[in-house]
């Protein structure tokens, strides 16, 4: 088994992936998108009773540079191990409990057959052209049983170029992911909205964003906050809308839940 210097273990052959390396560069630890879409994800596994404190091996399908991993670690007793096919960003992961891999699940190693509690797919398949023929392939490595988390993008109104940019084949409503759910033969536990708040501002930088920016420039726009300030704002927002409205009528993202119930 080959591994680089930051523990990275290579376990598939990977090709050069395009998505924009300046993404995970803005997109620190502290940015009030991740803190969100993680408060939303705890209250929804909260309110489905999914332990937090009990052993939990859990799997993050493209877990990118490893925010996700991270924040599960300092909050709950989980362990995750995290895959991807972006090499560098798996180098940023810079976690203790789990193993960082840079991997193609569609190689389904048989040693990782049924071998998880979870997998995770946060902000993957909006990425994927079929996303039912990923999530099936996802299914190898879940136990009988075992949770399917996933978030996306929401509602096709808020489609803006910054979706073109980073590779957004689609956006998501809950109708859609009952239907993704369906096609995998998956039971839905919970589909929830989140980012309430934030969907007027989404729909303002789809009016005001010029369209001579280069790619760069709209990756900034839409996803850098303007300052520490209004992303510390943003931050107190997300505490308040989660703590007080846990499913909205609608939302920048969807997070869904789901079981895979073996027959």
């Amino acid at each position: 088994m080959n591994t680089t210097a930051s523990s990275v273990e290579i376990l598939s052959k990977i090709t050069e992936d395009d998505f924009p390396e300046l993404w995970y560069e803005i997109g620190n630890d502290n940015h009030f998108w991740f803190d969100w879409r993680f408060r939303a994800f705890i209250n929804q596994l909260t309110d489905l009773n999914v332990s937090l404190t009990k052993p939990h091996y859990c799997f993050e399908i493209g877990c990118g540079h490893g925010v996700v991993r991270r924040q599960i670690e300092s909050s709950t007793s989980w362990f995750t191990d995290g895959a991807d096919i972006n090499l560098e960003a798996l180098k940023m992961n810079n976690i203790t409990r789990g193993r960082t891999m840079a991997y193609d699940i569609f190689d389904k190693k048989p040693s990782m057959k049924q071998f998880y509690d979870s997998i995770m797919l946060f902000d993957v398949i909006e990425h994927i052209k079929d996303p039912v023929d990923f999530i099936k392939t996802a299914l190898f490595y879940l136990k009988p049983n075992g949770f399917v988390f996933i978030n996306v993008p929401a509602l096709n109104l808020l489609r803006t170029r910054y979706d073109d940019v980073v590779g957004h084949h689609r956006r998501y409503d809950k109708s859609m992911m009952q239907e993704v759910f369906n096609q995998c033969g998956l039971e839905t536990l919970d589909l929830r909205y989140w980012g309430f708040s934030a969907t007027l501002l989404v729909l303002l930088r789809k009016l005001v964003t010029p369209r001579n920016l280069t790619n760069d420039e709209v990756v900034r726009r839409g996803f850098r906050p303007p300052s520490q300030f209004i992303n510390q704002i943003m931050r107190k927002v997300a505490q308040f809308e989660t703590r007080f409205v846990r499913q909205p009528p609608f939302g920048t993202s969807l997070i869904a839940v789901a079981r895979y119930v073996q027959k």
